[in-house]
């Protein structure tokens, strides 16, 4: 019982996690994580560690844990200790919840650590709806089908409903506070940062709200954990045909897929990505596939397929669905060609490649991405479902980060239709050297993107750091 955290009333091992939940906060417990993850450090030269449900420990065990691994060194121990990353599920819940048994590793209680956190605000608003959406009543009318009905800025929100969907002002609200969502994740989920609101209020992100709690919830950068798929649940390409309106053709359902990996791979911050990702991966629409075998877990990576329609997910947590599946299933539109695969593949290599290209990608401060960081098409007048992301190298940014450019700026085109997009003060922009991208171009101050489409362009530096855009004041 020791080892183990116990219900007070029954005396019973609390099982809030999936199994036996452990009782870091007594002392051995606690001695025998650290020790535990310090040997797998120095003696297996393990880089990164991800805690599951880390909420359901206490902050002060995994500050413990960061402590331990710090104090590793190249000299007594083979390995820098400084550069160990760890991150986590920083969900409040279970016995934890609220602070009920001490401060717990929740995301924002962990604020200021280093230590990452999922950041489910920008992978909600990308994707649409939430991990917890209810099952389809398809007798009921109207029909209630959360899971269907709640899209999400790359799945068709106000701007391509499905038959559950719609184009009323709360729709474009919907839209617009997801644009919110997002533009406070891409700018690493800082909780001071200043963001300009649909609504057309500036206020720090921490004031923006998100199922009741602050969208904006991180200390530093790297704290906030950019992904809108994982292990758990719907992956991605699942989930989007979820959304999808019927009929509407693969190459479109391959750049919904893509608009969502492209807010997780272009911002500031840590972005994450499930196994297959880069190559349309499907579990066949299975939600919780740990106990679903190899058939529905297995990934193809000859390119041929993405296990799509590989057969009715399982029972206990699909059953509800599985008349929405088969409609789904039933849409040959949606199932992708080996050249949707290879395209989607060669789209997520040229993101990590623009990435990668600049660290104006990578900023390690708050107050860097604070300053340097910025959002056009923003407040009430927006266009509905484009991002215009700024991110300045000029001198009123102060050192010159990227000694090849100026400035960056990346707009996510999620609307069915071209957009014309200005941006004050933007000059001399090209096309990114690293996209193929076609029909993105630059002209006057205004960068033109086509349909769904991720276009990232950049100010090259010439003959030194030059003014660049202006600053996030």
């Amino acid at each position: 019982g020791y080892y183990h955290r116990l219900d007070p009333k029954t005396g019973y091992v609390l099982s809030s996690s999936c199994c036996a939940n452990t009782a870091t906060e007594h002392h051995m417990m606690g001695k025998l994580m650290v020790d535990t993850l310090a040997r797998w450090a120095r003696d297996y030269k393990i880089d990164a560690f991800r805690f599951d449900l880390m909420g359901l420990h206490l902050k002060s065990d995994i500050e413990k844990v960061q402590a331990a691994l710090q104090a590793l060194t190249l000299a007594a121990d083979g390995v820098d200790g400084s550069k160990i990353y760890l991150y986590g599920e920083g969900w409040d819940s279970g016995e934890m919840a609220h602070n009920a048994l001490g401060v717990n590793a929740s995301q924002l209680n962990m604020a200021g650590t280093g230590v990452g956190t999922f950041n489910d605000r920008i992978r909600d608003a990308a994707r649409g709806g939430g991990p917890f959406d209810n099952g389809c009543d398809l007798t009921k009318s109207p029909v209630q089908c959360d899971i269907r009905k709640k899209q999400g800025f790359s799945s068709g929100l106000f701007l391509d409903p499905n038959e559950l969907g719609g184009t009323s002002q709360t729709d474009q609200d919907a839209l617009a506070h997801s644009l919110d969502l997002i533009k406070i994740g891409m700018a690493g989920g800082l909780a001071d940062f200043r963001i300009v609101t649909y609504s057309g209020s500036t206020i720090a992100a921490a004031g923006v709200g998100y199922n009741g709690a602050a969208a904006g919830y991180t200390g530093d950068p790297q704290e906030s954990i950019n992904y809108v798929s994982a292990h758990d649940n719907q992956i991605l390409w699942d989930i989007v045909q979820y959304k999808m309106p019927t009929g509407r053709s693969a190459a479109d359902r391959v750049r919904a897929d893509e608009l969502a990996i492209d807010v997780a791979m272009l911002g500031e911050g840590v972005p994450f990505f499930a196994m297959g990702d880069d190559i349309l991966r499907s579990k066949s629409m299975d939600k919780n596939s740990y106990d679903s075998g190899d058939w529905f877990n297995r990934v193809d990576w000859t390119g041929q397929s993405n296990g799509w329609r590989s057969g009715l997910p399982n029972q206990p947590d699909d059953s509800a669905n599985w008349g929405l599946i088969k409609t789904i299933f039933g849409d040959s539109s949606a199932a992708p060609s080996a050249s949707d695969i290879a395209a989607a593949s060669a789209h997520f290599q040229e993101m990590l490649k623009i990435r990668k290209s600049s660290p104006l990608f990578r900023l390690r401060t708050k107050a860097d991405v604070m300053s340097r960081v910025d959002y056009s098409n923003a407040g009430p007048s927006q266009v509905p479902g484009v991002i215009v992301m700024t991110i300045t190298d000029g001198t009123c940014a102060g050192t010159d980060l990227d000694p090849a450019r100026d400035a960056i700026v990346v707009v996510v085109n999620a609307d069915k239709a071209s957009h014309a997009m200005p941006v004050s003060g933007a000059t001399g922009f090209t096309v990114h050297t690293k996209s193929t991208v076609t029909g993105a171009s630059f002209s006057n101050g205004t960068f033109t993107v086509p349909a769904r489409i991720t276009a990232v362009f950049e100010q090259l530096q010439s003959g030194g750091q030059g003014a660049g855009l202006p600053c996030n004041t």
